[in-house]
């Protein structure tokens, strides 16, 4: 889910009221996107990334298995 924030940078009141407790800044999401750069990701392997590390704050083990460009 994508939300931006509100003009006081708080998280919008529609996503606590759905339980939704952490979120990745863009600057984060990009900066996550840009460590498969020099991999051969597709865009659905760079979103599970992100996804991953958004559920287990970690990188997955997998992305060693990513073959180098």
């Amino acid at each position: 889910m994508f939300e931006r924030l509100d003009e006081e940078g708080r998280v919008p009141g529609e996503s606590n009221s759905v339980g939704v407790t952490f979120f990745l800044g863009r600057e984060e999401i990009m900066c996550l996107v840009e460590m498969l750069d020099h991999k051969r990701a597709s865009m659905r392997t760079k979103t599970e990334f992100v996804r991953h590390y958004a559920a287990k704050d970690a990188y997955p083990a997998w992305c060693e298995d990513i073959p180098d460009l």
